[in-house]
């Protein structure tokens, strides 16, 4: 008995157990720190207490990380990696992450989802996201919410941000829907066109599809004249590449009969 009790003592004792234990806890605490910044850097420093959660933190962990400051809480459940840049698409990634957390859906939408993609008349304010609780008791602290209307499986993409928002060809209509301005929405259809980013037929496809909103009609009036114009444009560069191939042609036959002179004369 007090063999084995000397040796209990001796093992609880020994130095390089102890070390081969902290060395444990050290690897599996850089572990779920490296999980969580990896998260993070998808989302733009942003991450939710769900998240960390599932990367193997505990809520004590959390908290002290908190009074650290090496976390910083903007809404409930949703914390930035302290010294990350503050830049807009971060308030975007958080405000996501917070309607998420509270509705079935939340998409960013309208003119949040236009200025990622960069379209004409879009800047980058407070974030707008589409979910299933537009109407809540307690104020959005992070966007203004939207209700989600029609919204088809279609309509949604993960975008450039890395967070499912509104599609091209969606956005384009939730932005036309919100104005009765001719002259705006043909703005935002002819510079999202323009730029690559939807197409005219694409935009065709998705109004049919939506044909009791609002503003569809004055969409589709825009939209043959869009295509209308991209018509004439076509035919345009259709026949001035002829041109060019016919002048190129001529100038080869030219070049060919000087060479044939050339050598006749040598």
């Amino acid at each position: 008995m007090h063999f084995m009790h000397t040796q209990r003592m001796q093992s609880v004792s020994d130095p390089t157990k102890r070390g081969g234990t902290q060395g444990v806890r050290q690897a599996k605490l850089r572990e779920i720190l490296e999980a969580a910044a990896t998260v993070a850097a998808r989302q733009h420093g942003a991450i939710t207490r769900r998240q960390l959660v599932e990367c193997g933190w505990g809520e004590r962990q959390i908290e002290r990380r908190v009074r650290e400051g090496r976390l910083e809480n903007v809404a409930r459940g949703v914390y930035v990696i302290s010294g990350t840049p503050p830049t807009w698409e971060r308030r975007v990634v958080c405000a996501y992450l917070f309607s998420a957390g509270r509705a079935r859906a939340a998409v960013v939408s309208h003119e949040t989802a236009g200025a990622v993609f960069g379209f004409a008349k879009c800047h980058r304010g407070l974030p707008i996201v589409l979910t299933a609780r537009a109407q809540d008791r307690h104020p959005h602290p992070l966007a203004v919410l939207s209700r989600v209307n029609d919204l088809l499986e279609e309509d949604v993409i993960i975008g450039p941000i890395g967070v499912p928002m509104t599609s091209p060809a969606r956005t384009v209509l939730d932005l036309a829907t919100r104005t009765t301005r001719v002259h705006v929405i043909e703005a935002i259809i002819t510079d999202a066109i323009e730029r690559g980013v939807v197409t005219v037929d694409e935009l065709q496809a998705r109004v049919a599809k939506s044909t009791h909103r609002a503003g569809i009609v004055t969409v589709r009036r825009v939209l043959r004249r869009v295509k209308r114009a991209e018509l004439r444009r076509i035919r345009y560069e259709q026949r001035r590449a002829a041109v060019l191939e016919r002048r190129a042609l001529a100038a080869a036959q030219r070049a060919r009969l000087k060479d044939e002179r050339e050598l006749l004369v040598a």
